[in-house]
C-alpha cells in the first residue's frame, strides 16, 4: 500500500525532495509489512496444520513466497524465513480449534498469502518509483 502512494507522490516535483531523503525510512517500512505479512501468513499455517497439512504447498502460498525471493534481497529472505519458522511452531503448539475446517483453513491462508505478495509487488513498486527519482 505505501508504495502505491509513494508513486502518485513521485509525480509532484515538490514532493520529490522530501522522498530522496525518506527513502532509506520507506524502504524499510516496506520490508518491515513484507516480514509482518510473512509472520501472519505462518500462523496461518500453524493453526491449520492439524486441519490443513498441506497448506504450504496452496499455490498461493508457493506464489507468494516466490515474489519475495524473487526481490533478491538476501537478508529479507532470511528474515522471512526466520519469521516464518518461529511463528509456524508458536502457532502449531496451540490446541487447535475443532470447528475449523479445511475450506475455512484454505481461504485464511490465502488471504495471508495474497498479502504477502501484495507487499512484494508494492516493495517493487516502492524501488520502481525510487529509482525514477534518481533520473
Amino acid at each position: 500500500m505505501l508504495a502505491f502512494i509513494l508513486i502518485g507522490a513521485v509525480l509532484q516535483e515538490p514532493a520529490r525532495s522530501d522522498l530522496r531523503r525518506e527513502a532509506p525510512v520507506l524502504i524499510q517500512q516496506s520490508i518491515a509489512e513484507i516480514v509482518d505479512s510473512s509472520g501472519n501468513l505462518a500462523e496461518a499455517l500453524g493453526r491449520c496444520a492439524s486441519v490443513y497439512p498441506g497448506g504450504s504447498a496452496n499455490p498461493y502460498v508457493v506464489r507468494a513466497r516466490g515474489e519475495v525471493a524473487d526481490l533478491g534481497i538476501e537478508d529479507l529472505t532470511f528474515s522471512v524465513q526466520h519469521v516464518e519458522s518461529v511463528l509456524f511452531a508458536q502457532a502449531a503448539a496451540e490446541p487447535s480449534d475443532p470447528a475449523r475446517t479445511v475450506r475455512g483453513c484454505a481461504e485464511e491462508i490465502e488471504a495471508a498469502a495474497e498479502d504477502v505478495r501484495a507487499q512484494a509487488v508494492g516493495f517493487r513498486g516502492l524501488i520502481v518509483a525510487l529509482s525514477r527519482l534518481e533520473q
